[in-house]
């Protein structure tokens, strides 16, 4: 789950259909803490790992096709990055950390949400792992 920066919102995955298939087992769902209301943010596209950005605006999650983004209330998502994956956010709220496989290593790369630009870092010492 991840909290929004407000505190008043929740968003998590969750199992409606009760599938374990990566590609139809989970929704994004955004709870409102002071009403208890959950809303449905996606259909079952085997949403996870949500993470909010930090000025509330964005939604990151990942599917089986990618790192996607959406506004933090619902609307229609982004694909931002193909085959990516344990996307987060910079501090700004501009760009993306995320976690891609090349060549059969973990590669950390971020992307600028407004621009697409994308830069890779290299990891001399060993493969990487989620950011945080």
């Amino acid at each position: 789950p991840a909290w929004s920066p407000d505190g008043r919102y929740l968003t998590y995955s969750q199992n409606q259909a009760g599938s374990l298939s990566a590609g139809s087992c989970c929704r994004l769902v955004r709870m409102d803490l002071s009403t208890r209301t959950a809303t449905a943010l996606t259909g079952a596209i085997g949403a996870i790992r949500p993470s909010v950005s930090p000025d509330g605006s964005l939604v990151v999650y990942d599917t089986p096709t990618g790192v996607w983004t959406m506004p933090a209330g619902g609307g229609s998502p982004v694909l931002r990055v193909i085959n990516g994956y344990d996307a987060t956010f910079s501090p700004d709220s501009k760009s993306l950390a995320y976690v891609i496989d090349v060549n059969g290593l973990r590669r950390l790369r971020t992307i600028e949400i407004s621009s697409g630009v994308v830069a890779t870092f290299h990891s001399t010492s060993g493969q990487v792992h989620s950011p945080v």
